[in-house]
């Protein structure tokens, strides 16, 4: 039973650590812009990515909620910051309803570059929020999402949980 709660132990820090190590941070600058269209809210997303190192084939998805925003790149604007990226771009569809989305995969064989931000223009719907967006990332053949730090915590937490009710049992 001793051997059963090191394991335990063992496990959920190391589970903790990968999951900082994979710890990928997408934050953004809003830009209420000059509209192009009348009566559409376009506003211009500045994207910083960090905390993670892309290779060929990796990449993450910036999701923009279908409540509140109407157009993803209305004018055809967006374009890859550098040769590193393929950037596609989709509009929300509330009649799924799905969420638009901004994706960014990487081409470099090397870690793909992050030398400037990525920039993407968004329409925002009357009753719509700036900040109603999220992100996920995919690394090469997984097409799953990477695990955040919190998923790996929370799984710790179990970890030690369940070990500290066997000890319990006792």
């Amino acid at each position: 039973m001793k051997h059963l709660k090191i394991f335990c132990l063992c496990l959920s820090v190391w589970i903790f650590l990968a999951g900082i190590a994979l710890a990928t941070t997408i934050t953004a600058v809003a830009t209420d812009i000059e509209n192009t269209t009348l009566n559409q809210d376009l506003w211009e997303y500045e994207f910083t990515v960090s905390g993670y190192d892309y290779n060929t084939e990796d990449g993450f998805t910036i999701y923009f909620d279908y409540n509140s925003f109407g157009a993803i790149d209305p004018d055809g604007v967006v374009a890859a910051p550098n040769s590193d990226w393929d950037i596609q771009t989709w509009n929300p569809d509330t009649s799924l309803p799905d969420d638009g989305g901004y994706d960014a995969f990487a081409l470099s064989d090397d870690y793909a570059s992050f030398t400037e931000t990525f920039t993407v223009q968004a329409v925002l719907l009357s009753n719509g929020n700036t900040t109603a967006w999220y992100y996920e990332t995919y690394e090469a053949g997984q097409w799953d999402t990477v695990p955040e730090p919190t998923t790996a915590l929370l799984l710790g937490i179990g970890l030690i949980g369940a070990a500290g009710a066997l000890r319990k049992r006792e």
